[in-house]
């Protein structure tokens, strides 16, 4: 079963993907967070740059326009991509109020004729990743139908709908329909947050191409590698990854601001593998300098003790 990284707007750029095997490899293979059309500005040319990027990466599109989809796909292909994935996942309200994103999903009519455009001129294979609609999943098998009409090299679905966006219940017969009615490789995405919510999918869905893990993989980041291998998490291990990120940030990010917001942006996530560091953490958020900043991060992995997510997805599935 593979295990794939997801795309992670803000955070999961070339260094944090770079940083992430190294310390903890056993990914399959890392997605980068979406572009939109060829246009790349500097920093989207760092992150998918082949010299960034030794690892199995699929770079991520996002657009409503199979043209601009195209121009996106012949700047891919200038790096030396030979695979590319859609977006038709992403609930952002900026991004859905202009038919991108899961947005693409409100109209089936028009998905089919973007999927058209686009598989009917791309010259490599496209994946998908895709919620199941959008306000509710009453056309999730009509979308299902039109998915199956293309040559989709594998399908992505988080069993969300768009109105579900992160919190919202895990819709999991959508998902069992999309098992059943097709020949395309799927893969399971959604609240994979422990050993036993990994083997339950597994083991419900033995026939998947694999599974991606997201915003588990950032509170926890030896989750993929504990899930390959065993490797139980580390502290000594996970303070160095993090020490290992705040030097390479500190070598791309000009001041100690812009460095700040960046780690703080991290520890969002990963403050949630420690129990017992409210105060520490605390701290954290409010530095405004360097010193303050490591000062806190040192209590924390002193003081803090790493734990397990008290969640499951079963605590996420409508009418289980």
């Amino acid at each position: 079963m593979k295990i794939y990284m997801a795309p992670i707007e803000g955070i999961g750029g070339h260094i944090y993907r770079s940083t992430l095997e190294e310390f903890f490899p056993g990914t399959d293979g890392y997605f980068a967070p979406f572009i939109g059309s060829g246009n790349l500005n500097n920093k989207e040319i760092e992150d998918l740059k082949p010299e960034n990027n030794r690892l199995s990466l699929t770079p991520q599109v996002m657009s409503n326009n199979a043209d601009q989809f195209m121009e996106a796909v012949s700047r891919l292909m200038e790096f030396g991509y030979d695979h590319v994935n859609l977006n038709l996942g992403c609930p952002s309200g900026t991004v859905t109020s202009k038919k991108r994103g899961a947005g693409a999903l409100e109209n089936p009519d028009e998905l089919d004729r973007l999927l058209c455009g686009i598989y009917g001129k791309c010259p490599i294979p496209v994946s998908i990743k895709t919620r199941i609609g959008m306000d509710t999943y009453e056309n999730w098998e009509w979308i299902m139908q039109i998915f199956n009409s293309y040559p989709v090299s594998e399908l992505t679905v988080h069993p969300r709908t768009r109105k579900d966006f992160y919190k919202g219940p895990i819709h999991m017969e959508a998902f069992k329909y999309a098992c059943e009615h097709t020949d395309i490789p799927l893969v399971y995405n959604g609240e994979i947050r422990s050993r036993a919510d990994y083997d339950y999918v597994c083991d419900m869905f033995p026939d998947i191409s694999g599974v991606m893990i997201g915003r588990e993989e950032l509170r926890r980041p030896w989750f993929i590698a504990s899930l390959k291998t065993g490797q139980e998490p580390d502290r000594v291990r996970l303070r160095a990854f993090h020490d290992a990120l705040l030097d390479r940030y500190a070598s791309e990010l000009s001041g100690e601001s812009h460095l700040l917001f960046k780690m703080k942006d991290l520890w969002a996530h990963l403050g949630e593998a420690f129990a017992g560091v409210d105060k520490p953490l605390k701290k954290l958020k409010k530095s405004t300098r360097l010193c303050d900043y490591s000062a806190a991060v040192l209590e924390i992995f002193e003081n803090g003790e790493l734990t397990n997510d008290n969640l499951s997805l079963r605590d996420y599935i409508a009418n289980p």
